[in-house]
């Protein structure tokens, strides 16, 4: 081999894993770019979740109220059982959310 072909395959090569590295930096940015454009969306909508807890509060404050009438007015053993397990099921999330 001559010197003249070792240098154009040394510049191929060298080519080569230039544009590769290149390649792989663009698509690195690229997800990351990406990445914190859906954590920016979610932190966007837990934000406006925590603004809104006092209608949450209020909604689930509204069921309990509507389970707890349920449960009074039950007419015997097995309606006033199957109320108290939906009241149960409605309270147990709200109660460990209080908790924290």
């Amino acid at each position: 081999m001559t010197i003249e072909k070792l240098l154009t395959e040394t510049f191929k090569k060298r080519y080569l894993i230039i544009r590769w590295l290149f390649s792989f930096l663009l698509v690195t940015i690229a997800t990351s770019t990406s990445a914190n454009s859906k954590n920016d969306s979610l932190m966007l909508e837990l934000h406006k979740t925590i603004q809104n807890r006092d209608v949450y509060i209020s909604q689930k404050e509204k069921r309990l109220d509507r389970l707890r009438k349920v449960l009074y007015n039950a007419s015997d053993d097995e309606a006033r059982f199957l109320a108290m397990g939906d009241l149960l099921d409605e309270f147990r999330p709200y109660n460990t959310d209080s908790a924290i």
